[in-house]
């Protein structure tokens, strides 16, 4: 029986000294590379750490403007954590800044919206304050923030892209799955409720953007000029929800549903996630 054929490539030979080359420059190279940047993250994040340490030290010591510029100074720097917003929240309410207290304790919430330490202690601040402990965010509105909107529209678009690339590889393939007639049907199926729950949320966040007055006796608007008419003052801390801004004033709706204007420079804004 003749054995089958088989192609052989020529055999070519291999320059020694580019193996070598490459087995004394570049892989080394690149663990050098690797381990120079795994050492640079590690002295950035012991850095941070080291600042965090000092700012709690000090805020113990009740030195309470040193704590606030180690703790500014982070926020300032570094990626938002909860914590650091948490502890400057804290460090604000020792000191009678109740309006910053309670801004930084709602970035502590919007970055971490489960703490039960953030939520107690703005129900405690707000009391203080005598402001209403609940706030304007419902508790379904601080779920939705769960997530970002990024996050949100992945899952939600999930069904819709399921749907399409099942589509097309069953428009490709000559016998597809019977499987997949069954997950197309249910993609398609939750593609419209899945949109329609995205739309709701965005406009949800973008209808519900908190914003915080900062200082006592800020007064609200009916216009957005210096002369207009003052409606009412508000209270450091008094939590409020943003609308449309036109130059240098926001639209503001509070809790009890009032509307009016304020300068930008009067409040701060939770960012959006």
């Amino acid at each position: 029986m003749e054995k089958p054929k088989h192609s052989r490539k020529p055999l070519t030979k291999v320059s020694l000294s580019h193996t070598k080359d490459v087995s004394r420059f570049d892989v080394p190279c690149t663990a050098w590379l690797t381990t120079l940047l795994l050492c640079l993250i590690q002295t950035i994040a012991y850095a941070q750490q080291e600042t965090f340490d000092r700012a709690n030290q000090a805020f113990e010591a009740k030195a309470f403007d040193q704590a606030l510029e180690q703790y500014l100074e982070m926020i300032a720097k570094d990626p938002p954590n909860p914590a650091v917003h948490y502890n400057c929240g804290s460090a604000y309410f020792r000191q009678g800044m109740t309006g910053q207290a309670i801004y930084h304790l709602l970035m502590a919430r919007a970055l971490d919206p489960l703490d039960p330490d953030t939520e107690a202690n703005l129900r405690f601040v707000r009391e203080t304050a005598g402001l209403p402990s609940q706030g304007l965010l419902s508790k379904g509105s601080i779920w939705t923030r769960l997530m970002t909107l990024n996050q949100w529209a992945v899952i939600c678009l999930f069904p819709f892209w399921t749907a399409c690339l099942l589509k097309g590889a069953a428009m490709i393939m000559t016998d597809p799955p019977r499987l997949w007639s069954r997950w197309i049907r249910l993609s398609t199926w939750m593609t419209p409720p899945s949109l329609l729950l995205l739309i709701f949320l965005v406009f949800h966040t973008q209808a519900t953007q908190l914003g915080v007055v900062l200082e006592e006796g800020v007064s609200l608007h009916a216009s957005p000029f210096e002369d207009s008419k003052t409606l009412q003052p508000l209270k450091a801390g008094q939590e409020i929800l943003l609308k449309e801004k036109k130059d240098d004033w926001q639209r503001i709706q509070t809790g009890d549903g009032s509307s009016g204007w304020l300068t930008l420079k009067s409040f701060a804004s939770i960012p959006l996630r």
